[in-house]
């Protein structure tokens, strides 16, 4: 099924009317009453999302969606823009050879705020999908080799709300924005202006890389039959590919929204790479102390949680990378995503210093390489925002569907 659908990218951002059936008397409302207000219709939007995924692959057809979205009926219009999500999410799982066997779609409002006639409501969508292999592969994860998958990630929208006939809202537009971005924003209005794109929900030629998936992964489940090391500088110190793996595993899929206080969190961004450095940490990599003087060296790497600070190696991607490249011992580089073995670290250069979307040689984001399937699809887990054993292909339809369109990346592998 999914090769019906390689060619164009399914995306879940659409400007498309969906009513809601919210009382006007809610633009006079306090924020929290208005959210009040909000959550019902967001909430059923939200189900008719996680319903799609039970639906039978003849009703997920680009043409009998795009049908949908062209009725006169607005629960058709809401179905098509739901079932989009869902059939994205089966195409890039499909790819893995997975079969999406339940699914399970939550929301929070962030915010919201009403100017004129329009609300604007930022929410947080946390998915979990249970997959199981499609054609008896596997992937293989630090804790051995499964047939079956837990994959959770967490998205922001902007979901645009006018006043309509009949006393109600109707949502006009559902954005999908940079998590980091909004997390720093102080005008949802601006900010929703900024992502509107008015995009269709089909038609945007951007196929995701028809990479072949085909190189072999070494069996490091026993430490203890690893090959020598074979970096041509002294060892920090010796990783251990399971204790990194399981902290990574242990803060992607408990409780999604938290962070280990032990060390720090950067409201503004970082969080990213500060969870990598922690994840290699908890592997065994030793902390080179910093100071005021050598805090942007690229030869220190270490945190300061009662300060809430850091060396710039530790949370800025672009530092990151030269200081495990060149001071760490325990990575080298890797040709591409699909040379990478589980444990090694994907670095993204996806936007400009002014934010636009222009790759300009600074790496910008980063996450890790948790599992690769049998027949070579690589799954990474992250924070900032949550993603957490998704394969790669659908982490790359995350970052266009936010209008990451140019995405530079380079690897690195852990030594073994």
């Amino acid at each position: 099924m999914y090769r019906k659908w390689s060619k164009t990218v399914l995306v879940a951002i659409s400007v498309t009317a969906l009513a809601f059936g919210i009382p006007n008397s809610a633009s006079a409302q306090t924020s929290q009453n208005l959210d009040d207000v909000l959550s019902a219709p967001i909430q059923n939007y939200m189900q008719n999302i996680e319903d799609a995924y039970k639906y039978p692959y003849s009703d997920l057809t680009e043409a009998h969606l795009n049908a949908l979205l062209q009725s006169d009926s607005r629960d058709d219009q809401q179905n098509a823009i739901a079932s989009s999500q869902a059939a994205q999410d089966l195409v890039c799982f499909q790819k893995g050879s997975l079969d999406i066997i339940s699914a399970s779609v939550e929301s929070s409002i962030l915010s919201s705020e009403v100017i004129s006639n329009t609300a604007q409501v930022a929410v947080l969508e946390t998915k979990t999908i249970e997959s199981h292999s499609s054609d008896g592969s596997t992937v293989t994860l630090y804790d051995g080799e499964t047939e079956d998958l837990t994959s959770v990630w967490q998205d922001i929208h902007i979901l645009t709300l006018s006043a309509s006939s009949g006393n109600a809202y109707t949502v006009i537009s559902d954005q999908l924005v940079d998590y980091s971005e909004y997390m720093q924003a102080n005008d949802l209005a601006a900010f929703a202006k900024k992502y509107s794109k008015n995009q269709n929900l089909f038609g945007i030629d951007s196929d995701l890389p028809d990479t072949a998936y085909t190189d072999s992964v070494p069996n490091t489940q026993d430490e203890g039959n690893l090959p020598g090391d074979t970096s041509p500088q002294p060892r920090a110190s010796q990783i251990s590919e399971g204790r990194m793996l399981n902290y990574v595993d242990k803060w992607t899929t408990g409780p999604v929204d938290t962070f280990n206080t032990e060390y720090p969190i950067f409201k503004s961004g970082g969080n990213c790479t500060n969870f990598v450095s922690q994840a290699v940490h908890a592997g065994g990599q030793a902390l080179v102390p910093y100071n005021l003087v050598t805090k942007y060296f690229t030869n220190v790497w270490d945190y300061d949680t009662e300060k809430n600070d850091s060396s710039r190696t530790w949370s800025n991607a672009d530092y990151n990378y030269k200081f495990m490249l060149n001071h760490s011992g325990s990575f080298t580089a890797a040709s591409s995503v699909f040379k990478t073995y589980m444990g090694s670290i994907i670095y993204y250069d996806w936007i400009d210093s002014s934010g636009a979307n222009n790759p300009d040689g600074t790496l910008d984001h980063a996450n890790i390489v948790v599992g690769v399937s049998s027949d070579g699809m690589r799954y990474i887990s992250q924070k900032s925002p949550l993603r957490a054993n998704i394969p790669y292909s659908t982490f790359l339809l995350k970052a266009y569907s936010e209008g990451k369109t140019k995405i530079n990346t380079v690897e690195l592998n852990l030594i073994y």
